[in-house]
């Protein structure tokens, strides 16, 4: 089946789901991150998030893309009412960073930021800027 058709397969389901109001509807999702798979036997190796250069955020996104091919791949056939979509997962450290301005650390799967709040006066210092690097970096992945 192609993409397009399993995407308008699954709209359709999820709109069914969500119209009937019966007791015990369930959507069954085998997610990516929850599903166990060697990406390297597709030929995309497995990267630690610090060993990404995030100010070429396209190189992440490709990247993410290739692995959500892999996962549909291995996965078609099955039963899955998962909608597919890049999530890049950059962890909450960056999300933080959005209104924190602060750096962030990557570590293997994660990311976080040092504290900013010390006191209550601090949180009247926290602003959501378009202009953050973090911010601008998640835009450029869900804009590939």
């Amino acid at each position: 089946m192609s993409y397009s058709a399993r995407l308008t397969e699954l709209a359709a389901k999820y709109k069914q789901f969500f119209a009937d109001e019966t007791p015990g509807q369930i959507l069954g999702m085998i997610c990516p991150y929850t599903f166990p798979m060697d990406y390297a036997a597709y030929g995309i190796p497995d990267r630690p998030l610090s060993s990404w250069d995030f100010t070429k955020p396209r190189e992440f996104a490709d990247h993410a893309a290739r692995q959500l091919r892999a996962f549909l791949k291995e996965t078609d056939g099955l039963d899955n009412d998962y909608f597919p979509a890049i999530s890049p997962n950059l962890g909450c450290g960056v999300h933080s960073a959005f209104y924190s301005g602060a750096e962030v650390t990557m570590g293997i799967d994660t990311s976080w930021v040092h504290p900013v709040i010390r006191d209550w006066s601090d949180m009247e210092k926290l602003t959501l800027s378009r202009e953050n690097f973090w911010y601008q970096v998640l835009r450029e992945i869900l804009l590939r």
